[in-house]
């Protein structure tokens, strides 16, 4: 108990000093910063990544998955991970819309720069008709 109470000071300190920081800043400190080892306050961990994940600042919403999978490889390597198996599975389905939005955006971007391509192919070729008619 005393271990738990301890880690989660660490994690309060670890978001104050977050706060504080600007976005590239954040990111770092995200991904390299404090990582609990008592399994309740993994999953308060994860569960404080949520609003960054949210934050619509790329660098922080980076950060904030890189470090949600950290937590989340701890909690399925804990051996006490059934108590919080609910949690876990919470911050996992948030993980996997984020990958899930991000294969959409990646698809959305090949798809809108393919059609961009292909009309400035036809473009060109109406032109070289046009000038060598």
């Amino acid at each position: 108990m005393v271990e738990m109470a301890r880690e989660l000071q660490q994690l309060n300190e670890f978001h104050e000093q977050l706060a504080t920081l600007e976005p590239v800043a954040q990111a770092s400190l995200l991904r390299n910063g404090f990582l609990p080892e008592t399994t309740a306050v993994l999953a308060e961990a994860g569960i404080r990544c949520l609003p960054l994940i949210e934050s619509g600042n790329a660098d922080i919403t980076d950060g904030a998955v890189d470090r949600l999978e950290a937590l989340l490889f701890k909690l399925r390597l804990a051996s006490d991970a059934e108590g919080i198996r609910k949690t876990l599975n919470e911050l996992e389905a948030v993980l996997q819309k984020r990958r899930r939005l991000e294969k959409c955006d990646l698809r959305f971007n090949l798809a809108f720069f393919a059609g961009m391509g292909l009309a400035v192919a036809v473009l060109a070729i109406i032109v070289l008709y046009l000038l060598l008619r």
